[in-house]
């Protein structure tokens, strides 16, 4: 070797999604390369050439990986702990991490705005409040409104904002979200309805410039019409799940909000028998059904508390509800409240969400592979969603029409070779290419 020579030192970091016979799965391989390269004499010309060579090289071999990420079949082999079952398209079912979900963080308050599809589409969707709200969740929230939407043709985004405050601040601070996003919401860019945390009176000032029609903030028999459209849609979707027939059937319910306790009325009213509910303070099993209209009432007086208010007997773990022997499984009450863990202990044939995302990645392929059938959130939640943007002339006709367009979703979805979840996503999808300039990347799923 000459005097003159040289050794350079190459250090690379590659990240990449394995493709593997669990496609739905994404699994993050991260390595670095560490090369030391020997060159006769100091010259500079050489040490360019052989980088652009192997640049080139590492640039083609990673076109490959993501060319053979999109296709539609998956290499053979498999993975340790992992299910061998194929579950479709390497697609499939990898869960929100998009950044096509933009967040707007708040100047004046301790508030952010996800939004997705970019800032330009206008977008619907709710605001939450508690003492810290992730950002992560609320993208997924957004990314299922948005599939939600598409499902139904309609040409908008999903939004999903979070205030995070609590005790004395507050009241400043939903105010100041209120004031900040008022010019907004006036314009038609942004849509926003209260959920968790926030009352209809705390945003009372964007409903007075909503530019949407008033009619899913009417109120029949004491109840908010877009609450009712939800609750009616979970039932519907329940009911679609078990043949159309809800008689005799028996459920088990996580109650959290007025919809969810709107719902198990509903479903009873269809012939159901709720036979375990769960809320904040835990869960409880009744053999005979729970009286809807007794749960209702309570609910309106006593919240979560309402369990023991009826004197359900002593509430057991609130997870406990996840292994109830029934016909049907309705969750929401957070995003991924499903998660892999719990599919050992389930016995339910049907999962039927009434709140947002409330199935992990994992989980959903379990339940699938398990036989049980996974309603997509964002169609049996579409009551809701269809209510917000209706042309309908009043509460009735609306109903009518959410039930005609969930049930005509449904028929196309409920055969669908990788489950009516996938089925509603490939639908979604296909509507969203003939508007957007780019298909999100990232399902919604937690």
């Amino acid at each position: 070797m000459s005097a003159e020579a040289v050794w350079w030192c190459r250090v690379v970091w590659c990240g990449v999604v394995a493709v593997t016979d669990e496609p739905a799965i994404p699994v993050q391989l991260c390595c670095i390369s560490i090369t030391l390269i020997q060159f006769e004499g100091n010259s500079r010309e050489a040490v360019t050439d052989h980088f652009n060579r192997n640049n080139n090289r590492l640039s083609h071999r990673a076109r490959n990986l993501r060319e053979q990420a999109s296709t539609d079949s998956a290499p053979s082999g498999r993975m340790r702990g992992r299910p061998t079952k194929p579950v479709g398209p390497s697609r499939s079912a990898v869960s929100c991490n998009n950044a096509q979900v933009e967040i707007s963080k708040l100047a004046e308050s301790p508030a952010f705005v996800a939004v997705d599809l970019g800032t330009e589409i206008p977008a619907t969707g709710a605001v939450r409040n508690a003492r810290k709200i992730l950002q992560d969740g609320a993208k997924t929230m957004a990314r299922t409104i948005t599939y939600g939407f598409a499902c139904f043709e309609q040409q908008r985004g999903g939004l999903s904002a979070g205030i995070s405050a609590e005790g004395p601040e507050r009241i400043d601070a939903v105010a100041a979200f209120a004031a900040e996003t008022t010019a907004s919401v006036a314009a038609g860019t942004w849509s926003i309805d209260p959920a968790k945390g926030v009352s209809h009176e705390d945003l009372s000032v964007l409903a007075s410039v909503d530019t949407r029609s008033s009619l899913h903030r009417t109120e029949v028999g004491g109840h908010r019409a877009d609450d009712l459209m939800a609750a009616r849609s979970v039932a519907q979707v329940v009911e679609l799940t078990l043949a159309g027939d809800l008689d005799g059937r028996t459920v088990a319910a996580e109650i959290f909000d007025d919809a969810s306790v709107l719902g198990v009325h509903e479903m009873c009213a269809r012939g159901a028998r709720v036979v375990s509910l769960s809320s904040e303070i835990g869960t409880v099993s009744l053999a005979g059904g729970v009286d809807p209209d007794a749960l209702v009432e309570a609910w309106r007086t006593d919240g979560h508390e309402c369990l023991k208010t009826l004197d359900l007997g002593e509430p057991t773990a609130r997870n406990k509800v996840l292994g109830a022997k029934v016909d049907a499984l309705c969750i929401g009450s957070k995003v991924g409240v499903l998660a892999h863990q719990g599919m050992p202990y389930m016995k339910a044939g049907t999962i039927v969400a009434n709140g947002p995302v409330p199935i992990t990645t994992k989980a959903f392929i379990m339940a699938r592979d398990a036989g049980i059938v996974v309603a997509p959130d964002f169609v049996s939640n579409a009551g809701r969603l269809l209510s917000w943007h209706s042309d309908a002339d009043d509460v009735e006709s609306l109903a009518s029409l959410n039930d005609a367009a969930i049930a005509a979703v449904w028929d196309e979805i409920k055969d669908h070779e990788e489950g009516p979840l996938m089925g509603a996503c490939h639908r979604s999808e296909a509507f969203l290419k003939t508007w957007v300039e780019e298909l999100p990347f990232g399902r919604p799923l937690a």
